[in-house]
């Protein structure tokens, strides 16, 4: 069965997808539509379904469904819509999209680099939270729809950075690695709380993410832990700065601007693999025929040669 970005401009095809989330919008006509975003198990895109609304299909979420998807061409970049959304009995696990690495091997690359931490305090509290929060962290993803939006999403995140870390750490030998491998282990942790992610690795808000934010809730967390490890109050200081400043600027979230070596090297790592991993993403999902495409979460169009 064809993919989704293997559709042809102009045509209409019928395809099922997994639709991983809906969000009603309006038209300039002040009439309501939803927009479906779905996935093939590989690639991912939006649907529109013009006059309809989120209450009529919002038990299709997680679920595979049917779809009479037309392709065409809005400023330079692949739009699609379609006139039919009908439940299938096809089970959902076939369409769920996952990170390209194992899960398994993941978790004991991100433990491997714990256990070699020299601080006792540090390996001992992180150690903790990873043990205690394993399960979810299997398929948790990192966001709803901006970087690492899928099964295993956070978990890839902090893989992927704490391996540049480590490259980091010997280019910049007066970096404290045992607190930048602490804040790539723990500056989105507060995302456990802050989003409620299905087993398909679809993700919602929970009211309290809406309300606090995973800064917060992370920098909560590990108040909890630190008092548990009995942390000293200088290294705690620290890392709950690192969560506090990984957002880099005011402006994107961030409660204070980085202040420390460490602080700003995370967020340089977390910048690094959460646009590298927006333009991988993006670049997978164009189409055959496409040149170029707008990578929404940066607001940056990129170029495939």
């Amino acid at each position: 069965m064809k993919k989704l970005n293997e559709l042809e401009v102009g045509t209409k095809k019928e395809l099922n997808v997994l639709v991983t989330g809906l969000e009603e919008r309006m038209t300039k006509n002040n009439r309501p539509y939803v927009v479906f975003q779905v996935t093939d198990g590989e690639t991912v895109a939006d649907v529109r379904k013009w006059d309809a609304t989120v209450a009529e299909y919002e038990s299709y979420k997680d679920t595979v469904v049917n779809m009479d998807i037309r392709t065409s061409v809005y400023n330079n970049n692949r739009s699609y819509d379609t006139d039919m959304v009908l439940p299938t009995p096809l089970p959902a696990s076939d369409f769920v999209r996952k990170v390209p690495e194992d899960i398994q091997m993941m978790m004991a690359s991100i433990m491997n680099r714990v256990k070699q931490i020299e601080a006792t305090e540090l390996r001992e509290m992180l150690i903790a939270i990873l043990m205690d929060y394993k399960q979810p962290l299997m398929y948790w993803a990192a966001a709803k729809s901006m970087h690492h939006s899928l099964y295993g999403g956070l978990l890839y995140h902090m893989y992927r950075m704490g391996k540049n870390a480590d490259l980091q750490c010997e280019l910049y030998p007066m970096l404290n690695r045992d607190l930048l491998i602490c804040g790539v282990y723990l500056h989105d942790i507060g995302k456990l709380m802050e989003l409620d992610t299905s087993i398909m690795g679809s993700a919602e808000y929970t009211l309290t993410g809406s309300l606090l934010g995973h800064l917060y809730l992370g920098m909560n967390m590990l108040e909890d832990y630190a008092l548990r490890f009995k942390l000293p109050e200088e290294l705690k200081l620290q890392l709950l700065h690192m969560i506090a400043s990984h957002h880099g600027k005011q402006e994107y979230g961030a409660i204070v601007v980085p202040k420390t070596l460490e602080a700003e090297m995370l967020h340089f790592l977390d910048m690094i693999d959460s646009k590298m991993y927006a333009m991988e993403d993006a670049l997978t999902s164009m189409g055959e025929d496409q040149n170029s495409t707008l990578v929404k979460s940066i607001n940056t169009t990129i170029y495939r040669f």
